[in-house]
C-alpha cells in the first residue's frame, strides 16, 4: 500500500554539521511526507558531499557566496528561504543548529506564520522519529500532534 504524502516539510540546511544531523530525519520523513531540502550554500561543497553519502537529493541549493557582514548574509538567506516558502508552501519547516542559515530559516517561518522547530530544541534520535512518524500515520494524528509528541520526548 502506497502512502499518500499530503503534508509538506521544508528542511533548511546550511552547514556540514547540520547536514550530518538532519540527513537521517530527511530520509525517514520522506517515507511519510512530501519533503523539500533547501541548501543555503553556507557550506556548499561539504553539504553536497554529506547528502551524497546518505543518498539523498537536495531539491535546491544555492551557490556559496562571500558576505562583508553577517547582516548581509542573513538578509540574503532570508530572501532565498522566503522564496522557497512561497513556492513550496510547507506545513512545517525544520532547521538544525544555531547558524545564520538556521536563524534565517526560523525567522522566515515565523514571518510566514508557518509551524517550525529546530532540532537543537530537543534531543532527536532516529528511532524516535521513526516511531513518531509511524504512530502519526497509524493513528491518523495530525502533523501538529506528532510534533507535540516529539517535543515532549
Amino acid at each position: 500500500m502506497e502512502l499518500k504524502k499530503e503534508k509538506k516539510i521544508l528542511f533548511i540546511v546550511g552547514t556540514r554539521p547540520e547536514a550530518i544531523k538532519i540527513c537521517p530525519l530527511v530520509r525517514e520523513a520522506s517515507t511519510f511526507f512530501d519533503t523539500f531540502v533547501l541548501g543555503t550554500g553556507q557550506h556548499y561543497e561539504s553539504v553536497l558531499e554529506v547528502f551524497s553519502l546518505f543518498g539523498i537529493s537536495i531539491n535546491k541549493i544555492f551557490p556559496a557566496k562571500k558576505f562583508k557582514t553577517t547582516g548581509l548574509q542573513l538578509a540574503y538567506y532570508q530572501q532565498i528561504i522566503s522564496q522557497s516558502i512561497e513556492s513550496y508552501n510547507p506545513e512545517l519547516i525544520v532547521v538544525h543548529g544555531d547558524t545564520t542559515s538556521c536563524f534565517a530559516g526560523a525567522l522566515s517561518a515565523y514571518l510566514y506564520k508557518k509551524m517550525w522547530f529546530t532540532l537543537k530544541q530537543v534531543c532527536v534520535h532516529k528511532i524516535y522519529i521513526v516511531l513518531i512518524l509511524k504512530k502519526c500515520i497509524e493513528n491518523g494524528l495530525t502533523l501538529l500532534q506528532s510534533i507535540v509528541m516529539l517535543l515532549q520526548l
